[in-house]
């Protein structure tokens, strides 16, 4: 008798273990995510300032209309 009741304890023990590590993983995936959108969210806020497209495209290299562009090269 206390065979079969330990049988029937196996699988929903199983399934237990089965789903704290499923668990974990996905709360590792959600910080992961969470740290990424908020990540994205700073740069969206950074991108929406009025003077950040000027900014990017400086770093781009683009130069506004009647600027000289410059190269300077570094020595070999």
């Amino acid at each position: 008798m206390l065979g079969v009741i330990c049988l029937l304890y196996v699988s929903p023990v199983k399934t237990w273990i089965q789903q704290s590590r499923t668990e974990a993983h996905q709360e590792s995936e959600l910080r992961g995510l969470q740290e990424e959108n908020a990540r994205l969210k700073a740069r969206h806020e950074y991108l929406n300032r009025p003077d950040s497209i000027d900014r990017e495209a400086r770093r781009l290299g683009m130069v506004k209309q009647g600027e000289r562009a410059y190269v300077f090269e570094q020595g070999r």
